[in-house]
């Protein structure tokens, strides 16, 4: 997790290997829905526990709870 960290430009990463995946090529892969598949990756995850091992992760987090908290938002707590 932590070499994760050191990735440049993770999301240019995380959309390449999305479309590497996908098994698509020409137009067809032009076309890939990306950001449809992005949301389905998230939906997909159990636990966001392995992830709160990334320093920018627990911080967006952070940012999260602090930003619903300000605002009065109720949600329930996803630990």
């Amino acid at each position: 997790m932590k070499a994760l960290e050191s990735i440049s430009d993770p999301k240019s990463v995380l959309h390449d290997l999305l479309r590497k995946a996908s098994g698509l090529t020409g137009r067809r892969l032009r076309e890939f829905p990306l950001s449809h598949r992005i949301y389905r990756l998230a939906d997909s995850l159990d636990s966001f526990a392995p992830l709160r091992g990334l320093a920018a992760f627990r911080s967006l987090e952070e940012d999260v709870r602090q930003i619903v908290a300000r605002e009065g938002w109720s949600v329930l707590d996803g630990h």
